[in-house]
């Protein structure tokens, strides 16, 4: 590799994948403090379930996925702290912003620079693990950053449980947001925002990303960024992310509806499960994707794995007659699902081409966000709408989800074995991990 010696941060390194993580976690609790609300706001709006589901996904997804390919171009070339930076303010802005929106055309808005927001600041984060650590160490710090997000969930319905629970006691929040108890919870989820832009204007992080030390892109790492096999990989390590984002952005309406929870007893209880099994998902995912790679199995075949498993934990979350039955089931869903992050995100980095990390994993964010968070949502809530009769359809659709797109993960990992042999993607991961290291 030629351009001098790669930066490192001056901070200790886990210091940063900490710092990283909280932000990680942070964008997280404002992206999906929506669901915790989506009853509330679809009544105060007058929203279809189609409509419903397009401001949770779409809304947020389409200007993510136009802006973050040239964020990532940006990231490389001038480092993370601007982005990260400018990433943080306006996503915050967009959050406050929702808390004052009069009409639904004000919540997409508000919705899209939240989006925009995020997308500068997610491929310069991942930029920096690029820097700090090499191919074969990149499994574990990536399961703590990805599990961030897993407790983002978690900790926007834990956190918009007790603002609903508390609004009313508060008599002077609850004049501030105009009487409604949901435009409270997009205020104290943003606040923490402002913390986090102070300790990452004095963090003592890299001035130089990748792409300005690396030179052009050689190796199997850059064939298969632009092949078949790359694109099949991506897609798959993308079919979890669609279950994901779809439970998240619908399971406390769910809950609502077929066992009759409120909306802030349903945001606690869900925050509570998801506090336990998404972090033990994702830790775990880091595990052994790091001991299936030192035993030549691919990411590929891990990934394929948890998406099998997924498919009877669904059926029995969505039709379970009880909410305990249901609700243990979901736990273990959360968990097989949380497995499969890791794995995905580490095949990703393992096939980027030197010196073009931060572009690659932004193309992936960008693909992960416009499918998981655009289009998981939007297809339950057209399926209810179109093909199940409604809001009673809901768990019909969610069902049809978790059985179709794990057969579809299925069809993509023949791909991705067929493109790279029995060994799946080890073979080319210890390639580009050479490749990497020259």
């Amino acid at each position: 590799m030629t351009g001098g010696p790669v930066s490192r941060p001056a901070w200790p390194v886990w210091v940063m994948v900490g710092l990283l993580s909280l932000a990680h976690m942070m964008a997280f609790v404002d992206r999906f403090a929506m669901s915790a609300v989506s009853g509330p706001v679809k009544a105060a709006f007058h929203l279809s379930e189609t409509e419903l589901g397009a401001l949770q996904g779409l809304a947020f997804a389409i200007p993510y996925a136009a802006t973050i390919v040239p964020f990532g171009r940006l990231a490389d070339r001038f480092g993370p702290r601007p982005m990260i930076l400018a990433g943080l303010l306006l996503w915050t802005l967009g959050a406050f912003a929702s808390a004052f929106s009069q009409a639904s055309i004000h919540l997409w808005m508000a919705r899209a620079v939240m989006g925009v927001g995020q997308a500068a600041f997610t491929p310069a984060a991942l930029g920096l693990f690029g820097i700090s650590f090499d191919g074969k160490a990149m499994s574990r710090p990536l399961s703590v950053f990805t599990a961030g997000s897993t407790l983002g969930k978690s900790v926007a319905l834990l956190a918009s449980g007790a603002v609903l629970a508390l609004d009313l006691a508060m008599p002077a929040l609850h004049r501030l947001v105009g009487g409604q108890a949901w435009r409270a919870v997009f205020v104290f989820t943003a606040l923490p925002n402002l913390l986090l832009v102070l300790a990452f204007a004095v963090a003592k992080l890299p001035a130089r990303s990748p792409m300005s030390l690396a030179g052009p892109a050689r190796g199997v790492g850059g064939r298969a960024v632009l092949g078949v096999g790359f694109l099949s990989y991506a897609f798959l390590a993308l079919a979890p992310l669609v279950l994901i984002q779809a439970l998240a952005a619908w399971t406390p309406l769910f809950y609502g509806r077929y066992f009759h929870l409120p909306p802030a007893h349903a945001a606690l209880l869900l925050g509570t499960v998801v506090l336990i099994a998404a972090p033990v998902g994702h830790l775990l995912g880091g595990q052994l994707t790091a001991m299936a790679l030192r035993r030549g199995v691919g990411p590929a075949v891990l990934v394929t794995t948890c998406l099998a498993v997924s498919v009877p934990l669904g059926m029995i979350f969505c039709f379970a007659p009880g909410s305990d039955l249901s609700l243990g089931a979901y736990s273990l869903l959360i968990v097989a699902l949380g497995i499969a992050g890791p794995a995905g995100l580490t095949g990703v980095r393992l096939l980027a081409p030197p010196g073009r990390l931060a572009a690659v994993n932004a193309i992936y964010m960008g693909l992960a966000t416009l499918i998981g968070v655009g289009l998981g949502p939007t297809l339950v809530g057209a399926m209810s709408d179109l093909l199940f009769g409604g809001a009673a359809g809901l768990r019909q659709s969610l069902c049809t989800l978790l059985i179709v797109v794990p057969l579809a993960g299925v069809v993509l990992t023949s791909v991705c074995l067929g493109f790279w042999g029995s060994a799946g993607l080890a073979r080319s991961n210890v390639q580009a991990d050479d490749a990497l290291a020259t």
